[in-house]
């Protein structure tokens, strides 16, 4: 029953107001993709690893080539998740709702900050239907994912610092346990409180940091940063650390979120104040391929304010019908889950099919990176891997050594170092061709892969 003047939430909402769910539907669809992501499978095994040994790792478990080496896995707690859901299951069918879950919970609170600006669904929804564009290219099934969530949750702290502002501190915790990114959330933080000459937030954002010594690394986990900074050559020979290509159609809406950003400086809509924190995560955007997403995370709130209404509008909610407004809810709820209940399986373009790792035999395999994972996931512990895509382990030398031999150049002594017997590799890479000039024989072939075996 209601009463003249007085609507119910069902009937204050219209389809205008619904339109901020439509780019959760595209998240969905994304969510369901051929895992191609070899580091995602490193990350279950190494979950699995860790629940029956009850300790982080802090060695290599994985690779002959570095085995037993000192090495922390920096995203501990959510590989625990991983080999949970792995061993309940006994497959990766849990994928695609893990991702759609981090990601729809990440586009909530972005959606958040960015209403914040425009104070509009319509706006608002314009808004995350360009990043959804975007996170298709960077909805992975791994442990960077949780980060863009809080990132995004930290973006939302900080607007409403006055209230929970305290909540700094836990999310520092929970970010330094799931990946090591938790430093772009202190440099957040530490941006935040020069923009507003805020000692609170310099307070919030050191006990925060001594909260991350507080995770089952400890001082480690501050190691683990100085690794990762020590090996930045190593990154050089992963693509994901390559500079970002704004030709790629899901790059090019960073270029117009930074012009956005200006078009608002310049029209006064936003204070110019503002900068002190878009500027260094723009710069930050331009560095990686990897730093895109993330860096618009914080970015597209700012760029929102070139599209908000005119500050004397009052946009008064209009009165929808609940039948059609559950209409257009079932829908999407319908298409979320049509999409999700699609199967899964390996991107057998980017990864090693199966027939190919069958044809392996029990001697020491060469291979590149992306296969590293997939043989992590799918042998160890009967079989230990050469390479994968840990930089922080292998480092620049032996990625060089890696890419040398994959170029057919000098592979003959790193060969003989490890006792090569096989190796399992994209068919299009030059030392296919020298192996076989050395009489190596194939094993395997598809247009794809190729296993050669030492004569």
């Amino acid at each position: 029953m209601t009463y003249r003047g007085v609507l119910r939430p069902a009937d204050r909402l219209s389809i205008r107001h619904l339109w901020v769910l439509v780019p959760f539907v595209a998240l969905a669809i994304r969510a369901v993709t051929n895992i191609g992501d070899n580091s995602f499978l490193w990350h279950v095994r190494a979950g699995e690893i860790q629940l029956s040994a009850g300790e982080v790792l802090r060695s290599d478990p994985f690779s002959f080539t570095e085995l037993g080496a000192p090495w922390r896995t920096q995203s501990w707690l959510l590989e625990l998740l991983y080999g949970w859901l792995f061993m309940q299951s006994g497959g990766l069918q849990w994928v695609p709702a893990v991702i759609f879950l981090t990601m729809s919970a990440t586009f909530v609170f972005l959606g958040l900050a960015v209403y914040r600006w425009v104070r509009d669904p319509v706006r608002t929804a314009i808004v995350l239907l360009v990043m959804a564009w975007v996170a298709f290219f960077f909805a992975v099934p791994r442990p960077v994912s949780a980060s863009f969530l809080l990132l995004a949750l930290m973006a939302v702290v900080l607007q409403n610092e006055e209230r929970v502002g305290w909540a700094i501190v836990p999310i520092l915790w929970l970010w330094a346990a799931v990946h090591g990114s938790w430093v772009v959330g202190g440099g957040l933080v530490v941006l935040e409180a020069a923009r507003r000459r805020s000692w609170r937030l310099v307070e919030l954002g050191a006990i925060g940091g001594v909260a991350t010594l507080l995770t089952a690394h400890g001082i480690g986990t501050w190691q683990i940063f100085v690794s990762f900074l020590s090996n930045r050559e190593a990154l050089d020979f992963l693509s994901e650390w390559a500079r970002p290509d704004y030709t790629n159609p899901f790059i090019t809406p960073a270029l117009l979120v930074v012009a956005a950003i200006a078009a608002a400086v310049i029209a006064r809509r936003l204070p110019p104040q503002h900068l002190l924190v878009a500027l260094p995560f723009a710069i930050f955007g331009a560095l990686a391929m990897r730093s895109v997403f993330p860096a618009l995370i914080v970015l597209v709130p700012y760029a929102a304010a070139a599209i908000a209404p005119p500050t004397d509008r009052t946009l008064r909610p209009k009165s929808g019908s609940p039948l059609l407004n559950k209409a257009f809810v079932g829908v999407l709820v319908l298409l979320c889950g049509v999409a999700l209940a699609r199967p899964i399986g390996i991107d057998q373009e980017k990864l090693p099919p199966e027939a190919a790792v069958d044809r392996l035999d029990d001697r020491p395999v060469f291979h590149g990176p992306a296969a590293g994972g997939l043989l992590i996931y799918a042998e160890w512990p009967d079989r230990l891997v050469f390479v994968d895509d840990r930089a922080e382990l292998f480092g620049a030398d032996g990625f060089g050594d890696v890419v040398d031999a994959l170029e057919g150049r000098t592979y003959a002594a790193l060969f003989e170092t490890h006792d090569v017997g096989q190796a399992l590799l994209e068919a299009d890479w030059p030392l296919v061709d020298s192996l076989r000039n050395d009489g190596w024989q194939t094993a395997y072939e598809d247009e794809a892969w190729v296993v050669l075996g030492r004569p």
